[in-house]
């Protein structure tokens, strides 16, 4: 992984690429490897934030997923940000029953509030997903509630 701000105040910027022995996560498979790229960047200028990311990833079996995720915050005061978040991922070459399914888009709209209480931040999100797992019509709502403290 590489990142800066390529000498440009407010922005954060990184390239990322990995490589895993497995196309399942904690499952050790001979012969099946999954590749991953990853290209983001941040700009902050006063009040407000913008962000945004592609991911790929590719597995040994033709399976090939791309994520794009777009972002953008407001701090509304020196405690409370605000945030929305978009994601789209679109996989190819799935194949269910000996053929290459039509993998739907998967979509992802986000409300993020963040309350800083200076050692504790609560965080919670909102979030809309569409075709989830890229199965049409999969349909979620989620609400997500973290709270952080530093020592």
């Amino acid at each position: 992984m590489i990142r800066g701000d390529l000498g440009v105040k407010g922005l954060d910027a990184f390239a990322y690429m990995g490589k895993s022995d497995s196309d399942t996560p904690g499952v050790a498979t001979t012969g099946a490897d999954l590749e991953g790229r990853k290209l983001g960047l941040s700009y902050n200028f006063g009040q407000f934030s913008v962000a945004a990311s592609q991911s790929k990833v590719e597995s040994s079996a033709s399976v090939e997923a791309k994520t794009t995720s777009l972002g953008a915050a407001y701090a509304a005061t020196k405690e409370i940000t605000i945030g929305l978040i978009h994601s789209k991922t679109e996989a190819d070459g799935i194949v269910t029953t000996a053929r290459v399914a039509n993998t739907p888009d998967e979509k992802i709209k986000a409300l993020n509030i963040g309350y800083n209480l200076g050692p504790v931040v609560i965080n919670a999100m909102y979030a809309q997903g569409e075709n989830v797992g890229g199965v049409a019509n999969v349909e979620t709502d989620a609400l997500h509630l973290n709270f952080t403290t530093r020592f």
